[in-house]
Parts: C-alpha cells; sequence; structure tokens
C-alpha cells in the first residue's frame, strides 16, 4: 500500500509515473502546487483502490490519466480540486454526495458506481457538463456520457440512461465545435423526436 496522510505534506509536485502499486493508494495530506500537477498518479497500475478522504486537499491538478485501478476509486473529498481521469480504467467508480466539479472525463472507464440508486438524474447530467466549465477543458467527447448510459442501463436505471443519451446531444450542441447548420439540425431533431432515442 502506498499512504499518503497522517498530516502528509507536499510542497511541489508528488509524481508517481509508471508505478506498479500491488495494494491500495490512501490520499488524505495536502498538496500543493497551484500552478502546475500537484498529484500526477500516470500510467500506474493499482492492484487494490484509491481513497481520496474528505480531508484530502490539492492546490493544483491531481492526474490518474492513463491509470488502471483494479478494484474502486472513492471521491470523499470536500475542498474542489481538479481531478483528470482521462484514460483512466477503474472497477468501481464511488462518488460521494454532492457529486464533485472540475472532473476531467474524456475515455474514464467504469464497470459499475456502487452508490447509483442515490443519485438523481438533474445530478448526473451537470457532473457530466461540468468538465467543459473550467480552465482545463477540452473539447466535447461523446464517450462520457455513452460510458455513463451504459453503466446506468447495467443498474437498472433505463430511463436515466436515454436522458443522459439525450444530454449528450444537446451538449454536443452546446460545446461541441458544430456549425450553426449541424447545431439548428440538431435542435429540430431534439425537438421533434427527442434525438431518435
Amino acid at each position: 500500500d502506498v499512504d499518503l496522510s497522517n498530516d502528509f505534506l507536499s510542497i511541489g509536485e508528488v509524481f508517481l509515473f509508471g508505478a506498479d502499486i500491488g495494494g491500495s493508494l490512501s490520499c488524505n495530506g495536502e498538496f500543493i502546487n497551484a500552478k502546475g500537477m500537484a498529484l500526477a498518479v500516470k500510467s500506474t497500475d493499482i492492484k487494490g483502490s484509491v481513497h481520496l478522504s474528505k480531508d484530502f486537499k490539492a492546490y493544483g491538478v491531481v492526474s490518474f490519466r492513463n491509470t488502471t485501478i483494479e478494484d474502486e476509486i472513492r471521491l470523499e473529498y470536500q475542498k474542489p480540486v481538479i481531478l483528470d481521469l482521462q484514460f483512466a480504467t477503474v472497477q468501481t467508480l464511488y462518488e460521494s454526495q454532492p457529486l464533485h466539479k472540475n472532473l476531467l472525463l474524456n475515455e474514464f472507464i467504469y464497470e459499475k458506481i456502487n452508490n447509483i440508486s442515490t443519485i438523481k438524474l438533474d445530478q448526473w447530467q451537470d457532473w457530466l457538463r461540468w468538465q467543459y466549465k473550467n480552465d482545463f477543458s477540452e473539447e466535447f467527447s461523446p464517450q462520457p456520457y455513452n460510458q455513463l448510459a451504459a453503466t446506468l442501463k447495467k443498474g437498472g436505471f433505463e430511463k436515466y440512461a436515454t436522458e443522459i443519451l439525450i444530454a449528450k446531444q444537446e451538449d454536443k450542441r452546446h460545446y461541441g465545435k458544430l456549425n450553426w447548420l449541424s447545431k439548428w439540425w440538431s435542435q429540430l431533431l431534439g425537438i421533434t423526436i427527442a434525438h431518435g432515442y
């Protein structure tokens, strides 16, 4: 296990690149690198879980890009954190309430959400849209919507899944780089046939 807790304090970047962690990674310390990466766990294989506890604080970006987590990732922190989960893979996503903002989710893959029944549709829609409302936003991607919809459907929330797929088309119009004709056509399909869903 890697335990970055118990009054752990880092000034500058904590960098775990290409590591092989045989157990879990626990973080409830303070990571300070306001103009760059505060915690970079990139291209790492974690056999256990990742726990960002309620006392976890990071001033700077926290990245798990391209990392494989074989158990769960628990997001319980309460202070705002920019969390990059792009191209990461995890078995189970645990999101506390309220859902976290400032997540980068493109190509983030998860098998299930362990508290899925406690989260409402509008919360999931906002969760997806927050990734386009911060300084680190990237171009619109349909994958986070497809991933969430598939997980919701698998968990028995088929109506929620359909609404997320509709939201994907609406958000593509708002946040994607569409020309005026494509935007008009998308709006027409939304009004007339709910984008075919």
